[in-house]
């Protein structure tokens, strides 16, 4: 693929995923301001700075992913956190791991309680997926497992449902299909 074809598509994906993961965290931004935001740096009249600070907190996350995306082949602890605290950076939002015991309503589900088993849960979940060869089964993998395991707090102080499965899913995909079509002149979709 051509590079200013990829850039273009990068550009594209970085926008949308943006404002698509931002939205799930209940941010405002509407798809034409999020571009605004990403292209131009000008924020959306009527929106916290809170709210461009997390769509942006995106991109730079996305960048990174994509910068050095070696790295991200094999998933560690370590990486996931930098990701994680890419994402919440100036968002008032506790950096590694919850510390408390936390629910999910309408179930008897319990997930992990103290960090301690947060962090033996995790590393269990970095193992299967680093064994795991396929790039979408081993996003399938760490969407399932990060939900199920509530690792990290929201916003909003709630932990983490779709979030993590949406975004994580999204970024690991796409470093497959890039690659593939780049080698056999195939066009993502």
């Amino acid at each position: 693929m051509k590079s200013d074809i990829l850039e273009k598509e990068l550009e594209r994906y970085i926008i949308e995923l943006s404002w698509k993961s931002s939205k799930i965290e209940g941010n405002t931004y509407t798809l034409l301001e999020t571009e605004n935001l990403i292209k131009q740096g000008e924020e959306a009249t009527g929106r916290s700075k809170q709210e461009a600070l997390m769509i942006l907190n995106h991109k730079d996350a996305f960048k990174t992913i994509v910068n050095h995306r070696d790295e991200f082949q094999k998933l560690t602890t370590a990486n996931i956190l930098e990701l994680h605290n890419a994402l919440t950076k100036g968002l008032n939002i506790s950096s590694g791991f919850r510390r408390q015991a936390v629910g999910i309503t309408g179930t008897t589900y319990k997930p992990p309680e103290n960090e301690w088993q947060i962090k033996e849960a995790f590393e269990r979940m970095i193992g299967v997926v680093n064994e795991t060869e396929y790039p979408p089964e081993k996003a399938l993998i760490v969407a399932a497992l990060i939900a199920y395991i509530q690792p990290f707090q929201t916003e909003t102080k709630e932990p983490l449902v779709c979030y993590p499965m949406h975004y994580f899913w999204r970024m690991i995909t796409f470093l497959y299909p890039i690659e593939v079509s780049a080698r056999m002149s195939i066009r993502r979709r």
